[in-house]
């Protein structure tokens, strides 16, 4: 236990690397527990949104500069992991399918997505393997902000955190989505559109967990390879039931786990 500490204390800047997926996508899982969803689908979602941010990443070319590449690829990944999300949100609106099983099903679909776009348009030209290109080369690797490896993706992290819990606690949406999470027929008989309200507490989740996507894309691997994969959704599911789906809690839960990663090399 006193390595574990000591490797996350020592490597603190990778505790933080560690900690951006798992706060980004927690926050959305946590969402949807607000609302009464179980949201399985953070890996399929994670993966479209790092799919996204390397088509823009690709598609420009490193013909614009990073100010430009940068913000654009990580708000289509993060609409990337939204339309991820929106499937089993509106198939559960529109036929009950459970979420549970629409997300897990759909984890699958999205891997083999991933798998078809880094051997097919996202390939890198001439390459001996199929491989994407390397984003830092197109102007679109994240800025290191500390040390060897902090990116600004904590910066998207910490800043989700006051977006989230103002989402919840200070708008008549939030209101919706917590009233819908703890009667959906109680919040159905006060007027609450609840088909709405699923449909896009579950694409904001996918949004969070795009963003993860495209910001480790971005701002850690650089390069993606058709066995590319990730355990942040399920880790994440960890973070909000860690945070008690509480914002705030999220990023505590977030911080812990990243640090245990982090500490665990040492």
């Amino acid at each position: 236990y006193s390595a574990l500490v000591q490797g996350a204390i020592a490597g603190w800047t990778s505790s933080l690397v560690y900690a951006t997926p798992l706060i980004l996508v927690g926050m959305g899982i946590a969402l949807g527990f607000k609302a009464g969803l179980f949201n399985i689908g953070g890996r399929g979602q994670f993966l479209m949104g790092a799919v996204g941010a390397m088509a823009v990443a690709t598609a420009l070319g490193g013909s614009q500069p990073a100010f430009v590449t940068i913000p654009l690829a990580v708000l289509v990944g993060g609409l990337s992991g939204a339309a991820a999300g929106f499937i089993p949100g509106w198939l559960k609106a529109t036929s009950g399918a459970h979420e549970v099983v629409t997300t897990i099903m759909l984890n699958y679909v999205f891997v083999f997505v991933t798998y078809w776009a880094i051997s097919g348009p996202l390939v890198l030209p001439k390459a001996h393997q199929p491989i994407t290109a390397d984003v830092g080369k197109l102007n679109g690797a994240l800025p290191i902000i500390w040390g060897p490896d902090l990116n600004a993706g904590i910066l998207l992290a910490l800043l989700s955190v006051p977006i989230v819990w103002f989402l919840l606690y200070r708008t008549t949406l939030g209101f919706e989505i917590r009233a819908a999470g703890a009667n959906p027929d109680a919040a159905r008989y006060g007027g609450m559109r609840t088909n709405r309200l699923i449909v896009l507490t579950m694409s904001i989740a996918g949004f969070m967990s795009g963003l993860a996507g495209s910001t480790t894309l971005l701002g850690v691997v650089h390069q993606m390879a058709p066995g590319y994969d990730t355990t942040v959704g399920f880790d994440a599911i960890t973070v909000a039931l860690l945070g008690r789906s509480n914002p705030v809690c999220v990023l505590l839960a977030g911080l812990l786990l990243g640090a245990m990663r982090a500490g665990s090399q040492t």
